[in-house]
């Protein structure tokens, strides 16, 4: 009797050691984030993808406590790193810095992943979209390179056929019947390079990676898609409006903090917040217009119930008018 009645003493103690630490364990994996955060973007490093990557990151850490380390995956103009953070554990540790090329990558039929597949958190900024070439290129003012354009092809570079970049360029060729020759490279930093080894005569491209390459005298910025003082231009750069007309095809270019769809809800919230409170930051939002990116913050819901949805059609006639898809 007493040999059973220790065996159940001694069962029951371990069942309470056993649910006790689990409890523990339970409790510290609610503690989010305990370890390094990784931050994937979708181009090489030097181009605006893996700057502004760099800038969350310092950010992030200061919020959060923990080391942001970023993670370049370039490729499929932003198809590559998609499909990565797609199939990634969804723990909160994995995160991506991604732009639009996310929703093309879907429309072109490239894509190896859905849009169900991933969570946006926040939108977080808006990057600006210039035309630039070499600073001695034979193309003084984009008049001049439209009228080399209308008459023979001419090559320019751009991040990755996904890429909205790409996108925006290649609808208003289209749209003012230019005859030009795309050359789709990895990223931003292969366009500056490609431009400035002469390799390329232009390239279409960030304001964030046009505007330090300008301001060293290395590129000339014939047009920016945007207004150019909103995004920290010279504002006597024409505009895309201003050299094609308000009826060319055009779309802004965003970009969100994404986690793989499945992740926890409490994970999702301390990251929502974390973005808000960011995007709020002064010192941040300087650090964005320094380099002539504009700090936009918009919660996950609202982009993946309202935005992306109201951007598809937008993106589809885009793409149309590009002759990306019928």
């Amino acid at each position: 009797m007493k040999k059973n009645m220790f065996r159940w003493v001694t069962i029951a103690v371990l069942l309470s050691t056993v649910v006790i630490l689990s409890s523990n364990l339970v409790a510290a994996e609610k503690k989010y984030p305990s370890r390094p955060i990784t931050l994937a973007c979708a181009f090489p490093p030097g181009g605006s993808g893996d700057l502004l990557n760099r800038i969350w990151g310092k950010y992030m850490e200061k919020e959060l406590g923990v080391s942001v380390v970023p993670d370049n995956r370039p490729g499929g103009g932003g198809i590559v790193v998609t499909s990565y953070l797609s199939h990634a554990r969804p723990d909160g540790y994995t995160l991506g810095n991604f732009g639009d090329f996310m929703v093309t990558g879907i429309l072109l039929g490239q894509a190896t992943y859905k849009m169900e597949d991933l969570h946006i958190i926040a939108e977080v900024a808006r990057l600006g979209c210039v035309l630039a070439v070499p600073s001695d290129s034979p193309y003084k003012t984009v008049q001049d390179l439209i009228k080399a354009a209308k008459q023979t092809p001419v090559k320019y570079g751009h991040p990755g056929i996904a890429t909205v970049i790409y996108m925006r360029m290649a609808a208003v060729a289209k749209y003012a019947n230019l005859k030009t020759t795309p050359v789709p490279m990895k990223g931003e930093g292969e366009v500056i390079t490609a431009l400035l080894g002469k390799h390329i005569p232009a390239g279409v491209m960030s304001s964030f990676a046009a505007g330090p390459q300008a301001e060293a005298g290395r590129l000339r910025i014939l047009m920016s898609f945007d207004e150019p003082a909103a995004v920290g231009l010279d504002p006597s750069i024409p505009d895309l409006e201003a050299v094609f007309g308000k009826d060319a095809p055009d779309i802004t270019v965003s970009t969100y903090l994404v986690a793989p769809a499945k992740t926890p809800k409490e994970v999702i919230e301390v990251l929502q917040k974390t973005m808000a409170k960011i995007a709020k930051d002064p010192a941040f939002i300087a650090e964005l217009k320094r380099n002539r990116v504009a700090a936009r913050y918009t919660d996950g819901k609202t982009v993946m119930e309202k935005k992306i949805p109201a951007k598809i059609p937008v993106l589809k006639e885009i793409m149309k008018e590009a002759g990306l898809i019928k």
